[in-house]
């Protein structure tokens, strides 16, 4: 793929199970740096089937016209900036960030408490300034601009028409509690037999270990409500 859109296509990032990521700059910058990335929806209708294929794009604009409108509430979502259809599919153009996602600290490295907080508050920020739940929250659904943390970002939300905000403001509080517990112990959540956890692990984050155990504890409450699934209060 050679352009997209308003953007020149720079060299393919990753393939996602129905598209691409591609690092791209808009067309006509003249710059040779690749600032924004673009994602594509490009299901083979020969494997899926017509009606399935036009269902799967018809879903990915409507994932982008979310994260659009919840991008203009609050900085802590990835801006799109261009929303349209290719031949067979669709494409949706935002920032590119320098670490992919939240994914690659998962597979790599265990984050210090200065670390774990910058991230945590960060998704924490863009839920409680957002007027609906994510619904979709996982490690690769949060950017992050640069090895320093510098900035981070949220993306891929569900479509409107499929929020439970109840429901979800509960998945997301969830979400954010096992993102909590891989990025401070360096492995997933084993589920909800293993509510509440003890103190094995924690202390690797120094005097904060402790207060971070507790919070991960109020997250992954298998009880949760609605009511209290808060994150402006956390």
């Amino acid at each position: 793929m050679d352009a997209c859109g308003g953007f020149e296509v720079d060299r393919e990032l990753s393939r996602t199970g129905l598209g691409s990521v591609y690092a791209a700059r808009r067309s006509g910058d003249g710059g040779d740096e690749a600032r924004y990335a673009i994602k594509t929806c490009e299901p083979e209708a020969a494997v899926v089937g017509d009606a399935r294929a036009r269902e799967l794009i018809a879903r990915f604009m409507a994932q982008g016209e979310a994260q659009r409108a919840l991008a203009s509430e609050s900085e802590r979502w990835a801006p799109v900036h261009e929303l349209g259809t290719i031949e067979g599919g669709a494409f949706v153009a935002t920032d590119l960030f320098g670490v992919p996602s939240a994914e690659f600290f998962l597979k790599r490295q265990r984050l210090d408490a200065a670390q774990l907080k910058r991230v945590v508050v960060g998704v924490l920020e863009g839920l409680s300034e957002a007027s609906r739940p994510h619904g979709n929250l996982k490690a690769t659904n949060v950017l992050i601009e640069a090895h320093d943390l510098a900035r981070i970002a949220l993306s891929d939300p569900l479509p409107d028409g499929e929020v439970d905000k109840g429901a979800h403001r509960v998945a997301d509080t969830l979400a954010v509690g096992e993102l909590v517990h891989h990025l401070a112990l360096g492995r997933a959540y084993p589920g909800r037999n293993a509510w509440p956890l003890e103190g094995a692990g924690w202390s690797a984050l120094g005097g904060a270990g402790k207060r971070w155990r507790e919070l991960c504890n109020d997250l992954l409450n298998p009880d949760l409500t609605p009511e209290d699934a808060d994150p402006a209060a956390v």
